[in-house]
């Protein structure tokens, strides 16, 4: 269940160097999934097709990774960025995954940035 998937596979979600703070908080949240919601999302996840799905999006867009993000990492994250109209595609070195529980200023600077350069 959601509680034993927690236990298992929270730490995936972070780097090495994340904090036991950023992987209780992401053990509690993870441990509170529901199973129904999470078996959608893989199986939209699985039928979906990402590259081809970017191409119809003609709003601006960020692709944020983490360096050490183990889930989607960074060559897989350039590819997606690389799939849209227009896109930036930024790192966010020693981070995992779950960057923005890691760090979450540095999270934020990258949205500010971005948002701000929109603007």
């Amino acid at each position: 269940g959601p509680a034993g998937m927690a236990a298992e596979r929270s730490s995936v979600l972070l780097s090495e160097s994340a904090s036991d703070e950023a992987r209780e908080r992401v053990r509690a949240v993870m441990a509170q999934i529901r199973p129904d919601g999470y078996r959608q999302a893989v199986a939209m996840l699985f039928a979906a097709d990402i590259h081809d799905d970017a191409r119809a999006i003609r709003q601006p867009v960020l692709v944020l990774c983490g360096g050490d993000d183990t889930v989607t990492p960074p060559d897989g994250c350039r590819k997606i960025a690389a799939s849209f109209p227009d896109a930036r595609f930024e790192l966010l070195p020693g981070l995992g995954h779950a960057c923005y529980v890691e760090a979450p200023d540095l999270f934020n600077d990258a949205l500010i940035r971005y948002f701000g350069d929109a603007a």
